[in-house]
């Protein structure tokens, strides 16, 4: 677990790659970085935030194999039962794994509330 990331799914199955959909914890973010003033827009763009989520996503993924390692991330909304991105019994919502297309870069972000980025590792 990673106090930035307070949700993740890795998606990827019958994929050639895996890619994973984060939802940052902005706080913890705003608090290790020093930018206690900036919105989530502004961190989203920022280096030092692409950095961040990546150094933890690799930190986490030191013991799994390495064909389950996602090769990119994608910053996202949360992922709630309002948004339809799980279902009412918190299970992802099949619609997640089908986006995850060779024109990932570009439906996903159409497709999926609040993205933001995608950021290849």
């Amino acid at each position: 677990m990673s106090r930035f990331i307070s949700q993740v799914v890795v998606t990827g199955d019958n994929r050639p790659y895996n890619i994973a959909l984060v939802v940052p914890d902005w706080t913890a973010i705003r608090n290790e970085l020093d930018l206690l003033d900036a919105s989530e827009e502004e961190l989203v763009n920022t280096s030092q935030v692409k950095g961040l989520l990546s150094a933890e996503i690799k930190l986490n993924c030191y013991n799994i194999k390495k064909f389950e390692v996602p090769v990119a991330f994608l910053i996202v909304s949360p992922f709630t039962a309002e948004n339809n991105m799980v279902t009412p019994k918190v299970s992802t919502d099949p619609r997640l794994d089908a986006c995850m297309s060779n024109q990932v870069h570009l439906e996903c972000k159409n497709m999926l509330l609040g993205s933001r980025f995608l950021t290849q590792f």
